[in-house]
């Protein structure tokens, strides 16, 4: 079959999708992370504001995996998130979209203003930037030296306090890397594992990925660390009680008929996770008061 040309009627009222992001990064991206992209190119050249919940609303999601989708975007250095002091999300800077370092042309060793060398001269690519949280290789010189030093002897026994063994190598390079890569404080350590082994958590593995997204999410000491924690699950509960709703009225809209479902919520079932559930019915009760928004945000 011959080629063709696209085209269309100059209308106002488009949004312009940059060709970089055509070309670079819409291939390796999912379906959710381009939606969410360019519902706010469009909202942004209406000059319109937004919410992480009515992006949620708007394409049945969870605010969540919204948030999930505008951090991939950071990440890949398309947009920027604000925050104010509480972490509440405040504002979204669209950055102009760059090709990424792999993709761009060899840069020659010339003079400005100076054609390209010939094929066959020695041309230098750009250096990709390292990812400052990656965990680096430490040698047994490295960690013998950090286990010299008496706070990291006495985090040691703390920690096999908490984990109720004794640490391997491979555990006394993560807590190696929570110190010297993640800069976290002993007392930062201590009350990660606090954490992470109050929740059933001993493995070195998930103790490192709560730490990353402590990191991250530039947690530096236990209050900001416990209120950050406190936060995310009630994010958790929100997105576990919303998920809930949407499968509910996804069932119902399969066969046009309207469900008639009772949810009992009562606090007398466990003593020891009182608290925990009373967020939940908490948040339940929240979403039944506020209802669940149509296509036009109603």
């Amino acid at each position: 079959m011959g080629q063709f040309t696209i085209y269309g009627d100059d209308k106002p009222g488009a949004t312009v999708v940059p060709n970089q992001f055509i070309d670079y990064y819409m291939k390796d991206a999912n379906d959710a992370q381009i939606k969410i992209y360019l519902y706010l190119l469009r909202m942004m050249g209406a000059g319109l504001s937004t919410s992480v919940s009515e992006i949620a609303d708007t394409f049945n999601d969870t605010e969540k995996d919204v948030l999930r989708s505008l951090k991939y975007w950071e990440k890949m250095k398309l947009l920027s998130l604000e925050y104010d002091e509480s972490r509440a999300l405040t504002g979204i800077r669209m950055r102009e979209i760059s090709v990424p370092v792999e993709k761009e042309s060899v840069i020659s060793e010339t003079s400005c203003g100076e054609p390209a060398k010939a094929p066959g001269t020695i041309a230098f690519m750009k250096k990709q930037p390292e990812d400052p949280y990656k965990k680096p290789s430490y040698s047994a010189d490295e960690l013998s030296a950090f286990k010299n030093k008496e706070n990291i002897r006495q985090l040691f026994f703390i920690a096999e306090s908490y984990i109720g063994r004794q640490l391997s190598v491979s555990d006394m390079k993560s807590i190696l890397y929570l110190s010297d890569c993640l800069h976290f404080s002993d007392d930062l350590i201590d009350y990660l594992l606090q954490y992470c082994v109050d929740r059933g958590k001993k493995d070195f593995k998930y103790i490192e990925a709560v730490a990353l997204n402590w990191a991250m999410s530039g947690v530096t000491t236990p209050k900001q660390a416990e209120k950050f924690a406190r936060e995310d699950t009630r994010r958790e509960v929100k997105d576990g009680v919303q998920t809930f709703n949407y499968q509910v009225n996804s069932m119902a809209s399969a066969n046009g008929q309207s469900p008639f479902i009772s949810v009992n919520m009562y606090l007398g079932e466990t003593d020891e996770y009182k608290g925990e559930l009373a967020v939940i019915i908490e948040e339940f009760l929240l979403q039944r008061i506020e209802g669940m928004k149509n296509k036009q945000g109603v």
